[in-house]
């Protein structure tokens, strides 16, 4: 079972004034023909598909092509993150392509995409979308009729709920006789992760994190949200965060990439793909250019996004 987990394109974002429409295009070339010459059985994208809530028209065509492109040589499974409205990135999910699969809604953090593999091997994706905790705490209560039971008001609590439902849902299945490996896409900031300048806070109640080992039970877990390489090892749990294609700020930083994740009888086996098609770019401003403090303020604001 090979699956291609990839996040964080945020489509329709501009760097310093610059529209990065055309690199990102050419990086979703690139994984189209990945998808296709590694023969893999699902692509996962763990959030942040768009830049923004209300995504540039033509950030909403690309995705539409390459959703396209990608259904015609394997299942392709999506998740919205912080920079996402995840009713607009759901809206017309129940009539796409039956290759496509959009989870969006709360309410199906317990039900996975189902990907069928060789000889009736399964891969088990529960796809989570970004769980705010002010809008989701009630929602993953025990009972969320009862504002009494509602949730801490921390990205964990509300993480640890939705993983409780994943592993019911697990255990229902294996007690009727499924095997299949278990997956979790989530978009969180994940403890010991090391963030660049360009990842949107998302702290909320003094707790911006999730533990590793809140995704238990889990063969591999696709996270999404930081935008540098990540692996992370805690309580048996194989997660790793890909990074974004490109990662905006100044100084040196690594090129984007993709994990390439091999599922079978042994341990979990990634591989980490560095995309071609994008060269990094180093920021930077001319020191000699500069004469003392106002002048810095002055250059940074001149090549600041108007956004």
């Amino acid at each position: 079972m090979r699956i291609l987990h990839t996040s964080d394109w945020h489509l329709g974002r501009t760097l310093h004034g610059v529209d990065l429409l055309d690199h990102q295009a050419a990086y979703l070339d690139h994984l189209v023909e990945l998808a296709r010459a590694e023969s893999v059985h699902a692509v996962v994208v763990a959030g942040d598909v768009y830049d923004r809530a209300l995504p540039p028209v033509r950030a909403v065509e690309l995705l539409s092509e390459t959703l396209a492109r990608l259904a015609e040589v394997t299942r392709v499974i999506l998740t919205p993150g912080n920079h996402d409205s995840a009713t607009r990135l759901g809206f017309g999910a129940a009539v796409m392509r039956p290759e496509v699969h959009v989870r969006a809604k709360v309410a199906d953090v317990g039900a996975p995409v189902v990907v069928p593999g060789e000889d009736g091997e399964e891969a088990w994706v529960y796809a989570l979308p970004y769980l705010d905790p002010d809008a989701t705490r009630r929602a993953l209560s025990p009972d969320p009729t009862d504002p009494e039971q509602d949730l801490a008001r921390s990205h964990e609590a509300v993480m640890r709920a939705a993983m409780d439902r994943v592993r019911a849902d697990v255990a229902a299945r294996r007690a009727a006789g499924g095997r299949g490996h278990v997956v979790v896409a989530a978009h969180a900031f994940v403890v010991g992760g090391l963030p660049s300048e360009s990842e949107r806070d998302i702290r909320v109640g003094g707790v911006e994190s999730v533990p590793a080992g809140v995704f238990e039970g889990a063969d591999y877990v696709a996270l999404g949200h930081w935008h540098r390489w990540q692996q992370y090892s805690e309580g048996g749990v194989t997660a790793i965060m890909p990074g974004s294609i490109e990662v905006p700020g100044f100084g040196s930083w690594d090129r984007g990439s993709v994990a390439l994740v091999t599922l079978g009888e042994g341990p979990v086996c990634v591989q980490r793909l560095e995309i071609g098609t994008l060269q990094a770019r180093e920021l930077s401003v001319d020191a000699g250019d500069l004469r003392g403090t106002e002048d810095l303020v002055a250059a940074i604001e001149a090549h600041a996004d108007p956004d």
